[in-house]
């Protein structure tokens, strides 16, 4: 009676077997009530990637497929998105998502980021008394934070102790995933001891 819907992201990172996966469900002459949904950065694939291999297999074989490009956010839903993380008003949320939009090109991930950086730096903050959020455009200005996503990140991964910042140059070079097993090895340090190092990079939402 209902679909099943599948929602796959930055599938420009997916093995091989994964996206053959997903082109035989989607091909299979009887999917049922089956939506898959598949996000990817097309300026990280080439015509010759497996993902646009397996989109062409799709239309090929007359499986319904639908395509929508996503730009970058506008103002508008910039300050519904902020209105609703602080809680206010969009006309109220209008210049700080317009400093947001600014700054961040209409990137969702680097808007995130920026929001992350202006909270972290006490540009926004909670009064109690309220109670509601309070930020002061003009000393956000003069601030000048950077309007570079990877520089922005980097300037948060510094902040880091330096014994997390060890265990995440190694986790890095290990891959896009790896266990505390793996780190305890190559670090030369107990289980507990990555587990407590890395937990002040998942408390910075790194």
């Amino acid at each position: 009676e209902h679909p099943l819907v599948l929602f796959l992201d930055d599938l420009q990172w997916a093995d091989p077997a994964s996206i053959k996966l997903l082109r035989n469900l989607v091909v299979h002459p009887d999917p049922g009530h089956l939506l898959a949904i598949a996000a990817y950065r097309d300026n990280e694939v080439s015509a010759s990637h497996p993902v646009c291999r397996t989109l062409e297999h799709i239309r090929e074989a007359g499986a319904p497929l639908s395509e929508l490009v996503l730009g970058p956010l506008a103002s508008r839903p910039i300050a519904s998105l902020i209105a609703d993380t602080l809680r206010c008003r969009s006309e109220d949320a209008a210049p700080l998502a317009e400093l947001v939009r600014e700054k961040s090109d209409g990137s969702p991930f680097f808007m995130i980021q920026f929001r992350t950086a202006l909270y972290q730096e006490h540009l926004i903050e909670f009064d109690p008394d309220g109670p509601a959020w309070r930020w002061d455009i003009e000393r956000i200005r003069q601030q000048g934070l950077t309007d570079n996503v990877v520089e922005l990140l980097v300037e948060r991964l510094r902040r880091l102790p330096a014994a997390t910042q060890d265990v995440l140059k190694l986790a890095a070079c290990v891959g896009s995933t790896a266990s505390a097993r793996t780190l305890a090895v190559i670090s030369e340090r107990s289980e507990p001891e990555v587990h407590c190092d890395l937990w002040e990079s998942l408390r910075a939402g790194l």
